[in-house]
């Protein structure tokens, strides 16, 4: 049976949805205006949206930007580990919380400061390992240590609309 929990939640809609793959009760939203490309809406409206409690209670936990017309499917949200998340945003980079999330600061790599990143995945194998789609430059890159960011694929049509790593049976 479904049931509507948002006691808390603000936000008009969601660009993507991400349950932690150690706690089912963790769950963050990327919260948007339900009307594309509208950035008036209140800051209280905007950004990632966090439960402990499997939906229990919502509370802003990033305000930043996210445009309802440009989900596709794609989730900028990932988790490197039980108290490790990446989140990239529509108009600030990527972001880093290793307390759950309830605390973020900016990954410090300034080729990708004020970038669209649209997508994030972590290798499963490598934890400080990211993959990013960009749609700023339509570049896919990977990103170690949150020191670097490497474009591995560059002048595509368009940022890829999903990425998604799999492991190797030797952990490279």
């Amino acid at each position: 049976t479904w049931q509507r929990k948002s006691n808390g939640f603000k936000s008009h809609g969601g660009t993507s949805v991400t349950v932690s793959p150690d706690d089912e009760n963790l769950v963050f939203v990327a919260g948007s205006p339900m009307t594309p490309g509208q950035d008036s809406f209140a800051d209280s409206v905007k950004g990632i949206w966090r439960t402990t409690d499997g939906g229990g209670q919502w509370t802003l936990v990033l305000n930043t930007y996210y445009d309802s017309r440009s989900a596709g499917g794609r989730n900028p949200i990932a988790f490197a580990g039980p108290a490790v998340v990446y989140a990239g945003t529509y108009r600030s980079g990527l972001f880093k919380s290793t307390d759950r999330g309830t605390t973020w600061s900016q990954v410090a790599i300034a080729s990708l400061q004020g970038d669209r990143i649209v997508d994030v995945a972590v290798h499963p194998d490598h934890a400080s390992v990211l993959y990013l789609s960009n749609a700023t430059d339509n570049t896919l890159y990977k990103v170690e240590n949150d020191s670097v960011a490497t474009p591995i694929g560059a002048g595509l049509g368009g940022a890829p609309h999903h990425v998604i790593v799999s492991g190797n049976r030797d952990g490279d």
